[in-house]
């Protein structure tokens, strides 16, 4: 909703600017609540709001509100973000104590192999389980966060793993 002053442009859409300091606030805070990292986090602000600016004459008001529309771009940024990072040596060992491997055993071919296994996984099973494991995002906030249930999510987390073990033993 446009506030008095508000530039406002073609379709009774706020101009970029007015959009931008209108919502970054929001969007900010939304970021740094998923990324740890503040770089990271402010360079996803950014690609935020070059993708809004980007696609604003593709906005459709009559499907979603601008607020909405802004949610689902930043949502499916950090998703893009988690899916998109490679699996490193910063993988927790929770995922590997899960596959049965004792400590002096852990090496570079191992985490290649797990890295290897996480790439076979369905893409939703390979979110769930980064997202878990590596951020140490609670199953619960994942299902919020994916709009599921807590149970899917508990179902997508246990046959993720199911099947890494199985990889991981294969």
């Amino acid at each position: 909703m446009a506030s008095e002053g508000t530039d406002i442009g073609k379709n009774g859409i706020p101009d970029s600017s007015e959009i931008y300091s209108l919502y970054a606030p929001k969007v900010r805070g939304y970021i740094h609540g998923k990324i740890d990292n503040p770089e990271d986090a402010e360079d996803l602000l950014q690609d935020v709001f070059v993708k809004v600016v980007k696609n604003l004459d593709s906005f459709d008001s009559s499907k979603a509100s601008l607020s909405t529309w802004i949610y689902v771009i930043t949502a499916n940024t950090v998703n893009d973000f988690f899916r998109t990072r490679k699996v490193s040596s910063e993988l927790p060992e929770a995922i590997l104590a899960d596959v049965d491997i004792e400590d002096s055993y852990l090496s570079e071919e191992l985490l290649q192999k797990l890295a290897g296994a996480l790439e076979k996984l369905d893409p939703r099973e390979r979110d769930v389980v980064v997202i878990h494991y590596y951020r140490g995002v609670e199953l619960k906030a994942i299902a919020a966060h994916m709009n599921v249930s807590y149970s899917t999510v508990k179902n997508i987390h246990r046959n993720a793993i199911r099947r890494l073990k199985a990889l991981m033993e294969g």
